[in-house]
């Protein structure tokens, strides 16, 4: 419910920058719809297009000022780009885009940027994209489009239609009033919230605080877990605010977030007391560590019930939990609700892998160390620290096996077509693609994906990679990374061995990795644009080809990509599939 403070604080003067109100929308003539089936085959810059694009002035004339508005200029080959592509839509719905539907609209953008470019036969073309959604949104006046990816360039877009000065300042009164509530978070924990917000203020067509409403925040907030914590973030902001009326009743969040069931009480207080002093992690990890601890508890109550806090571990009791974990099964001794998500994934009652188990040791660790550091205020007692008779993190380290397990590579393969297409968004990336901070070349960005989706190296393997990294010449004591013998492949007239190789050290072994004659030719001379003079050795290179850069080219390619989100490990592909593509 909207408190009293915001219905009677008095209505803001704003409107948006183009409004349809302001343009002739009435029906084309005969005319027009003439010209415009001449200027789709004639060129603009062409005596005759000329004229013909003063006939269609009332066609061009709104889509000119929504290029002005977001590049701030009405020149471009990307301003007669987005006429003609109006132009030709218009032409196949035999309708002028005034009359179009949201469902026209949306089939127009297409769910995701790489299905927009594989019906319109385009390649990389965001920029169009971007502009046609600013269309549907001030021109059709669509206000959801979240079904086309609208969150992708929210930040971008509400900047563009409200003002980046007015978008910036109601930010800020959100920013300081979380400063209050003790909120440090990440630059990209608060990009998190900005987006999340920017949402809100495109679908209420305001850029105003004070116009968000309980039944946006919560309709926008449910889904994901990264909505709901950004939700809760501003829905707190706004009560501080006064924009909001407080809730009538408080509720405990971590007695309904965290489930108690079949655990000593004591130890859920400390975990809870724990859990509100670790400050120094995300939400989404602190949440992890804490249903894992909680876990532990669990299985405390199982094998040893008269350990009911922190204080009665012992090294014995702890070397004890580092055996059974080992043989831990998903979900053993999970809540309820982790219980029936296991089940409805089929995932309940699976042996635990490696990183499980690894995160299960990882989290004690941390948690009993903290409750040794520390001093934790548990049930209104005065706060007090435990004193344990060993130390967690020489006792509850990972078992070497597990540690082998975690450091082998066992990937999938992953889909051709998705595969694909990550190849050609990394061989025609565009400035406009990458974030804002991008500070490299986009050559270097384009080098960089490029090696990514071709190589599937690791960022620590691609940042040892030398500039001449690529050899064309089989030779016959050639290992590849699991030290057998490369095999000699011929597909075509071009040497097929090109093959990436890593400088050796004391502690990385050279090897060697096969990839198709053409990815070699393409490679090679995006790595050479990265330097014109082809003079950027290994030691320029291993400087910028860290983690930071080839985690952007590798944003920039999950938006072509359908949403799949990749990391900095690649799905590696089969050796037959790789020269396939």
């Amino acid at each position: 419910m909207t408190s009293q403070a915001q219905r009677t604080q008095p209505a803001l003067r704003w409107q948006m920058p183009i409004l349809p109100d302001h343009y002739d929308r009435s029906t084309l003539s005969p005319e027009e719809w003439l010209a415009l089936e001449q200027y789709t085959t004639i060129r603009a810059d062409s005596r005759r297009g000329q004229e013909l694009q003063k006939q269609l002035a009332r066609f061009n004339q709104p889509l000119t000022d929504l290029y002005l508005l977001r590049y701030q200029s009405i020149e471009g080959q990307l301003r007669t780009d987005v006429h003609r592509f109006m132009q030709r839509q218009v032409l196949r719905l035999r309708k002028m885009y005034w009359e179009w539907s949201a469902q026209d609209w949306k089939e127009i953008l297409c769910p995701t940027p790489a299905q927009f470019n594989v019906r319109h036969a385009r390649l990389n073309m965001n920029s169009l994209r971007v502009l046609i959604m600013d269309a549907a949104y001030l021109l059709g006046e669509v206000s959801d489009l979240r079904d086309v990816k609208m969150g992708l360039h929210g930040i971008e877009s509400a900047q563009t239609y409200f003002g980046a000065e007015l978008v910036d300042e109601q930010w800020n009164r959100m920013l300081s009033v979380l400063a209050g509530r003790g909120y440090g978070e990440s630059r990209g924990s608060s990009k998190r919230i900005l987006q999340h917000l920017c949402i809100l203020f495109l679908l209420n067509r305001s850029p105003y605080l004070e116009d968000l409403t309980e039944e946006l925040l919560i309709e926008v907030g449910t889904g994901s877990r990264a909505k709901q914590w950004s939700q809760r973030k501003i829905t707190n902001g706004l009560y501080d605010l006064g924009l909001l009326a407080p809730q009538e009743e408080e509720t405990d969040p971590l007695s309904t977030q965290f489930d108690p069931e079949g655990m000593a009480p004591e130890w859920f207080a400390w975990c809870m007391a724990w859990y509100e002093r670790a400050v120094d992690f995300t939400l989404l990890v602190r949440q992890g560590y804490v249903h894992r601890i909680l876990a532990v508890g669990r299985w405390l109550q199982e094998r040893f019930p008269d350990i009911r806090e922190p204080s009665q571990w012992t090294e014995e009791l702890a070397l004890c939990f580092r055996s059974d974990v080992c043989s831990w099964t998903a979900g053993q001794y999970g809540s309820h609700r982790g219980r029936q998500t296991l089940t409805t994934k089929g995932m309940l009652g699976q042996p635990m892998r490696s990183y499980g188990i690894a995160h299960y040791l990882t989290s004690m660790r941390r948690y009993l160390t903290d409750l040794t550091k520390r001093p934790y205020a548990v049930k209104g007692e005065p706060a007090r620290r435990i004193s344990l008779d060993f130390v967690p993190k020489e006792v509850l380290t990972t078992p070497a096996p597990i540690r082998k397990a975690l450091d082998a590579a066992s990937p999938r393969d992953i889909d051709v077509q998705v595969w694909a297409k990550l190849a050609i968004a990394a061989a025609t990336l565009s400035a406009q693609d990458l974030p804002r901070t991008t500070r490299y070349p986009l050559s270097f960005y384009r080098a960089l994906a490029l090696v990514w989706v071709t190589s599937a190296r690791r960022p620590n393997e691609i940042a040892r990679l030398r500039l001449d990294c690529l050899r064309e010449e089989w030779a016959a004591d050639m290992l590849d990374e699991d030290g057998q013998p490369v095999e000699n492949v011929t597909l075509s007239s071009e040497p097929s061995h090109a093959l990436p190789n890593a400088p050796e050290s004391r502690s990385v072994k050279l090897f060697y990795l096969q990839i198709p004659a053409g990815k070699n030719r393409v490679m090679r001379d995006k790595l050479r644009k990265v330097n014109p003079q082809n003079n950027l050795g290994h030691s320029a290179w291993h400087q910028t080809a860290t983690t930071r850069p080839l985690t952007s080219a590798i944003t920039a390619l999950r938006a072509e990509s359908e949403g799949e989100r990749y990391t900095g490990v690649l799905y590696r592909p089969t050796l037959a599939f790789a020269l396939r593509v």
